[in-house]
């Protein structure tokens, strides 16, 4: 009977190398169990499906045992299963921090200064350093000029009306270089001369 998923036909995946990979996973997880009980953290180890002799037994246990123990059981000891709903939120999460992570760096290849990532994302100077550093970026575009009266009316008809306290303002900077060809650091300084000078402008507090 085969292995689910696994063709036993196949030479870069065969049985023998299944086995040594879930005993080294068996290994690696009773090495864990250990330091878990060393550190007296037996609560952790107990929802692991062990009871009290059997965590005194492996904490006594030495490395090269363990190692012994992982072998002897051909991985039959040790299963795993995903709690599907812890999972399910974990992965969104790790989905949300790829998009505003993907979201900075879009930003910063558009020439959003320190002032505007400062503003959405609370980012330090140290933290644009290694941003740009990462990104292969320059530290520094240089100071932005006003843009013409005709650029400053396409920008005006593309990015009035945004709640400045929301994503809306880091989307609508990111879409408005595409529209205007004005790069960011640019927006943001007529960003904040409107609302200095134009009642009309509805964005509150552009810092």
């Amino acid at each position: 009977m085969g292995l689910p998923g696994i063709n036993l036909e196949n030479n870069h995946y065969n049985y023998g190398e299944y086995m040594s990979n879930a005993s080294d996973y068996v290994f690696q997880t009773l090495l864990y169990v250990s330091r878990l009980v060393s550190e007296g953290d037996f609560k952790s180890a107990e929802c692991m499906g062990l009871n009290n002799e059997q965590m005194s037994i492996i904490g006594d246990l030495r490395s090269q045992d363990i190692h012994v123990l992982s072998g002897l059981t051909q991985a039959k000891i040790l299963s795993v299963q995903f709690d599907k709903k812890a999972l399910d939120k974990a992965l969104v999460i790790i989905g949300d921090k790829k998009r505003h992570q993907h979201k900075i760096y879009e930003l910063l290849r558009q020439g959003a200064s320190y002032p505007v990532m400062k503003y959405l994302y609370g980012l330090t100077t140290s933290d644009m350093a290694n941003y740009k550093k990462f990104l292969n970026l320059p530290r520094s575009d240089g100071r932005p000029s006003v843009p013409s009266e005709d650029k400053q009316d396409m920008l005006w008809k593309h990015i009035t009306h945004v709640d400045i306290n929301s994503d809306e303002l880091a989307d609508k900077l990111l879409h408005a270089p595409r529209v205007t060809n004005i790069r960011i650091n640019v927006i943001w300084l007529v960003l904040n001369k409107w609302d200095k000078e134009l009642p009309e402008y509805t964005a509150k507090s552009v810092c």
